[in-house]
């Protein structure tokens, strides 16, 4: 660079200077002429002179910053493998899972879910009708994160509701009943409706243990309390256990990349039992009447022999965003006392969503039971129920887009014509509405047309409730 300036400063000089001896003398230089020419000159050797100087600091910081390049580089290299090496020792402390359970409190994660209902009935109707608040109930819901991995939950269910008093053995019936016995026109239940452990395998299977929430078809996983738009259950669901004492495997697999996907359960728990430990279809209570002798709901003193298996396999399949359909196969079997008869049950259930304001589901229901005085006997039923979202017209009316239209027919068969107060065969009828105060507060009303046979009376009746999801 240097020898490139001085060249070019040198053939300029020379060349001005050729040019002042080679000129005619017409062309004479003046001595003002020669003295600015050589100051020009003068000033080109200084800017000359700056150019070089300025060159050899830039070649300076260009070191610099070389030699600076690399010392950065050195110090990232050294920090990655220091922090390789303390990644290294820290996955070789890693306590089991068990260990992580006595970690702080403020990891966990606690959390209080539920419902609560207060209920008005009116049966009878017309000038027999009876009207009253017949049911409060308040369920929480407890839940507990312990890790990734670990979780819990509890439900329980807290009810008060209307009873009468037992005046079956009174020898005047027109004396006061006491109530010192406790029978004072109501009953005040607590009971746990399920208790379980989580344990997270994989993306694919949980392992529960407890007491469950039983996976036959999707009523009391998905459509009980709060969530039941109606304020009764279907006739049907009590011929099956809502729970059960037990282990169970559980999972999904997505289909495709569609949203489609397989689900399914086995599980394996104590199962239903006879009440009073025979294998006889009924028994007689305490006042005399003939009821079923068989309690679907197994607990840990359960009277049969073994445990029962169960599980559902169900397939989820969306079109599009509020369109789907589901439909799922479920059941279970074991024997329900301790000379070996068996009791199963099955459940198809189906569900469909066409649009964000119309649904429509159900289930049907088939159990079988071996007796020693009836023989085999097969009670079942079914139910359907649709909702429809008056937000669909989207009309400026007051309380309309808030309201939603349901309706629900179901019906039970319970095979066993000779239970007291009881018809073999019910079918009801009970079209009501919601009406959405806000997401989680809704008000519940229903009309319920029944029609029993073997001689029991039908009857209706009017069902209001409040009920609040938290």
């Amino acid at each position: 660079m240097k020898k490139v300036i001085k060249a070019i400063v040198c053939a300029t000089v020379t060349l001005s200077f050729v040019g002042l001896c080679s000129v005619p003398s017409s062309w004479a230089v003046t001595d003002q002429e020669f003295q600015a020419l050589q100051k020009q000159v003068q000033q080109q050797n200084q800017l000359l002179q700056q150019l070089l100087k300025q060159n050899q600091q830039d070649q300076y910081e260009i070191q610099r910053l070389k030699q600076q390049q690399g010392q950065t580089d050195q110090k990232a290299e050294q920090a990655a493998q220091t922090a390789q090496a303390a990644q290294a020792e820290a996955s070789s402390k890693v306590q089991p899972v068990a260990a992580a359970l006595n970690a702080p409190m403020e990891n966990h994660n606690f959390m209080l879910a539920g419902d609560a209902e207060v209920q008005y009935t009116d049966q009878g109707g017309g000038s027999k009708a009876r009207g009253s608040y017949g049911l409060a109930d308040f369920a929480p819901i407890f839940l507990y994160r312990a890790n990734d991995k670990v979780l819990f939950e509890a439900g329980f269910d807290t009810t008060l509701s209307n009873s009468s008093f037992d005046t079956s053995n009174d020898t005047n019936p027109g004396a006061v009943v006491s109530t010192s016995g406790g029978n004072q026109g109501y009953s005040t239940t607590f009971n746990l409706s399920f208790a379980q452990i989580d344990y997270l395998f994989n993306d694919y299977a949980t392992f529960v243990a407890g007491d469950m929430l039983l996976p036959l078809g999707t009523y009391s996983e998905r459509g009980a309390g709060w969530l039941n738009k109606l304020a009764d259950d279907p006739l049907a669901r009590s011929l099956l256990p809502g729970s059960g004492v037990g282990v169970q495997v559980r999972g999904s697999k997505a289909i495709g990349d569609n949203g489609s996907m397989l689900t399914y359960a086995v599980y394996t728990v104590n199962g239903g039992h006879a009440i009073d430990n025979t294998s006889f279809a009924t028994i007689k209570d305490s006042s005399g009447n003939i009821v079923q002798n068989f309690d679907p709901t197994g607990n840990v003193n359960n009277l049969n022999r073994q445990p029962s298996e169960g599980g559902r396999i169900g397939w989820f399949y969306p079109w599009k965003p509020h369109y789907d359909v589901e439909v799922g196969l479920s059941g279970q079997t074991g024997e329900w006392n301790t000379a070996g008869n068996v009791w199963q049950a099955g459940v198809i259930d189906a569900a469909i969503h066409l649009s964000p304001y119309f649904e429509t589901k159900g289930e049907y229901i088939y159990t079988r039971q071996q007796t020693i005085d009836l023989g085999t006997i097969s009670p079942k039923g079914w139910w359907v129920q649709s909702g429809f979202k008056m937000s669909y017209f989207d009309w400026d009316v007051p309380f309309i887009p808030n309201t939603e239209l349901v309706f629900r027919y179901d019906t039970v068969d319970n095979a066993i014509g000779n239970l007291t107060n009881t018809a073999k065969v019910e079918r009801r009828f009970e079209p009501g509405l919601v009406y959405y105060i806000t997401n989680t507060l809704w008000l519940k009303g229903s009309y319920e047309k029944t029609f029993n046979s073997d001689g029991v009376p039908s009857d209706n009746e009017w069902l209001l409730e409040l009920s609040y999801g938290f």
